[in-house]
């Protein structure tokens, strides 16, 4: 699929830009390609690129973007097709970082250490965990069990270990058990899971959230409540 768009400096690369924060581009059309239209090599047999011009699109390191699935590929397409006549914003193309994370970062292992290392910092003050006093006004406190309890009784089925919740604005130290376990669940991700995980924990400051949004938590809590209300409905 393939739609018009407009141009910054060689090859399919989005690489240094100005000091605004901006880039100029370098390129008119933009399409959508199996990869094994582009590259003739076994590794690309299957996959989805972008390409700008006809030239394959590549990550800021120079390697090649084979992204997995079409609908990524459409949507990195997308976010350079609706660029700027001259300019390109590149603050303004998430799933394109996203992907350039994942390829360029989360493939090497001291890169994917240090976002779990920090993933992992959060398990303390986790929102999820560390939550407002009981006599708090309004009643936050019951605002965040209604809404944390389900993620964290998730995320303890999940790891299979049980974690410490405070009122303390400074969090509670897990048990080595729990971060273990967060550990090996954050470890086991492969390199499109894991750049997502860590913007997703950035963004709110929440590895369990991060977490049960990436792997599905809130779709199995409203099966859950579907089967309760159906089986209440039966019983009536």
């Amino acid at each position: 699929s393939s739609s018009s768009s407009s141009s910054s400096s060689g090859g399919g690369r989005v690489g240094g830009g100005l000091s605004d924060g901006t880039a100029a581009r370098f390129y008119q059309e933009v399409s959508v390609v199996r990869a094994a239209e582009v590259k003739d090599d076994y590794r690309f047999s299957s996959g989805w690129m972008v390409t700008l011009d006809g030239r394959a699109l590549r990550t800021p390191a120079r390697a090649d973007m084979l992204l997995p699935t079409k609908a990524l590929a459409l949507g990195v397409a997308a976010e350079f097709a609706w660029q700027e006549r001259a300019r390109l914003r590149p603050f303004s193309m998430p799933l394109w970082q996203l992907c350039a994370s994942a390829l360029d970062a989360m493939r090497l292992p001291a890169r994917r250490r240090e976002a779990v290392a920090a993933m992992l910092r959060y398990s303390a003050t986790d929102p999820v965990l560390c939550r407002a006093p009981r006599d708090s006004e309004p009643d936050l406190a019951a605002l965040q069990a209604q809404r944390y309890d389900p993620v964290l009784a998730w995320a303890q089925r999940r790891l299979g270990a049980e974690a410490a919740v405070s009122e303390s604005i400074f969090g509670a130290p897990q048990s080595d058990a729990f971060r273990a376990a967060l550990r090996a669940a954050l470890e086991a991700k492969d390199e499109w899971e894991l750049a997502a995980l860590y913007a997703l924990a950035q963004a709110g400051k929440s590895t369990l959230l991060a977490l049960a949004a990436a792997e599905g938590a809130q779709d199995e809590d409203d099966d859950a409540h579907l089967q309760a209300e159906a089986e209440a409905e039966a019983e009536a």
